[in-house]
């Protein structure tokens, strides 16, 4: 996922180049840089977050959300999916989270705030307890993942 916010990052500086070089030299009229900046703004982008492919095949009753700013690169992003014990062990282990510890107070009140996402149709409740839940944190993002009653609750977001 690191990839697609500095994919959008780079996207944002061929834009301002665009906007204040090309105009200047006379090779691009500044209505086109607006427009085509008005259109990568406000397109839905072609890549939206999505970890879905990383579910074991036996994964059942997916679901998924994810809010974009296509000007920023900023992304939120909620899944739950149905697995055993063992399948979510292993898609723990295969995106290098690992077992939170009380030192990282800040991840825990993260994981509250992923609990008051409201999405349609009511699927994402996951628990309150932040105990054996999985966290990977880096500069551009933090990533959540517990399970709980047979089901594997996953968030993640960039920083």
């Amino acid at each position: 996922m690191g990839g697609y916010l500095q994919k959008r990052r780079k996207q944002l500086c061929v834009l301002l180049t665009l906007i204040l070089l090309l105009p200047a030299v006379g090779l691009l009229s500044t209505r086109y840089v607006v427009a085509w900046l008005l259109q990568s703004t406000f397109s839905t982008p072609a890549e939206a977050p999505s970890w879905r492919r990383y579910l074991p095949k036996t994964a059942s009753d997916i679901h998924e959300w994810n809010w974009v700013d296509t000007f920023k690169g900023d992304y939120s992003y909620c899944m739950k999916a149905s697995m055993s014990e063992g399948e979510f062990q292993q898609f723990v282990k295969d995106r290098g989270l690992k077992l939170h510890s009380s030192a990282q107070k800040s991840d825990e009140a993260d994981w509250q705030w992923t609990s008051q996402v409201e999405v349609k149709g009511g699927w994402w409740s996951p628990p309150n307890s932040f105990d054996n839940t999985y966290v990977a944190t880096d500069t551009h993002m933090r990533t959540f993942a517990k399970y709980e009653n047979g089901a594997l609750y996953f968030t993640s977001y960039s920083l």
